[in-house]
């Protein structure tokens, strides 16, 4: 599936067999998975990377799709949306940026131009996020695009020897619907040589 989403820094184009290498470079960094159960193998990887590709294919109201972020050209992090409950329209959300981009709104910036895909052209109903509580970031992140807590999950991950809370995040068609117009900003409001 040829999707490429364009904001006032990013270029984001569904992933194709040419971003391999990328992806494995990405996952290589312990960095990103500071907040995560585990750092996935090599295999694991290869195996996602796959997965991705195929589950486009089911796309819009199945499967999966997932996005390599690009600045100037660079690729620098990636963003997914999986189909979870195809009879409701739930989505989730995951992303990952090269850690030299944290904190500089590329994040933001990709994630808002993500919303406005996965509810103008897939028509979800319920796109989710499941965030470990200490990734302050990331749930601010979400937060600042305009997704709702809905869930606080106690000890629901086992991190380096210690369990750790997790927060689920939504955003309905409704909540999207009152978002739109700053979502929109958000994906104009830089400079483009920024």
């Amino acid at each position: 599936m040829n999707v490429f989403l364009q904001t006032s820094r990013l270029a984001l184009s569904a992933m194709t067999e040419q971003d391999a290498d990328f992806i494995r470079t990405l996952y290589d960094d312990v960095r990103l998975f500071t907040y995560e159960s585990e750092i996935p193998t090599r295999d694991r990887v290869e195996k996602q990377f796959f997965f991705y590709l195929e589950e486009a294919k089911k796309l819009p109201s199945d499967g999966a799709i997932r996005f390599i972020i690009r600045h100037q050209s660079q690729a620098i992090g990636q963003v997914q949306l999986t189909c979870n409950w195809p009879a409701v329209g739930e989505w989730e959300l995951g992303y990952s940026l090269q850690p030299t981009y944290w904190r500089q709104g590329y994040g933001k910036e990709a994630v808002a131009a993500i919303l406005i895909y996965a509810f103008e052209e897939l028509h979800i109903h319920k796109l989710m996020a499941f965030i470990n509580a200490e990734n302050v970031g990331s749930v601010s992140l979400a937060q600042s695009v305009g997704m709702v807590q809905e869930g606080h999950m106690r000890e629901a991950r086992w991190i380096r020897g210690t369990f750790q809370d997790e927060k689920v995040f939504a955003m309905l068609e409704a909540d999207y619907q009152k978002a739109k117009e700053q979502l929109k900003r958000l994906i104009h409001e830089h400079p483009r040589n920024a």
